[in-house]
């Protein structure tokens, strides 16, 4: 069934110790986890990590559907020297940022959020692993 899909990758998706399901509710059809993506900017013609987004996932499951909300968007630089820009919804141009360095930080989150989602469509058609003999 689609929770059980959803758990399963939620299980996979969110592995590291910076991602965690928070809630898991089989009767109310819902998961909510918080994740966290590293992301990256070109600059000097190479790619540099610039710290992590951080976000929150709710997927619900109901009547045989599905629906996914991920929101909370907010950047956070450990290692950086200077503050974080934060909110990914806000323009930050002008801070410890260039414009192009946090439109590029936007942009490759954008990136990794959309090959999330992209995972997790085909995670919840795929009825192979409800066939199993076990």
């Amino acid at each position: 069934d689609l929770f059980l899909r959803g758990n399963r990758w939620f299980a996979n998706e969110f592995r590291s110790a910076q991602n965690v399901i928070q809630f898991s509710d089989s009767v109310a059809g819902i998961i909510i986890g918080k994740g966290a993506i590293q992301v990256h900017f070109r600059a000097l013609g190479s790619t540099r990590e610039i710290g992590f987004v951080d976000f929150t996932f709710e997927l619900a499951v109901k009547d045989n559907r599905y629906k996914y909300t991920i929101k909370d968007l907010y950047h956070n630089c450990p290692t950086c020297t200077s503050s974080s820009p934060g909110d990914l919804r806000v323009d930050k141009s002008g801070m410890m940022f260039s414009r192009k360095a946090w439109d590029e930080l936007r942009e490759d989150a954008k990136d990794r959020i959309l090959t999330m989602i992209s995972s997790l469509e085909k995670y919840m058609k795929d009825t192979s692993m409800e066939k199993s003999d076990w």
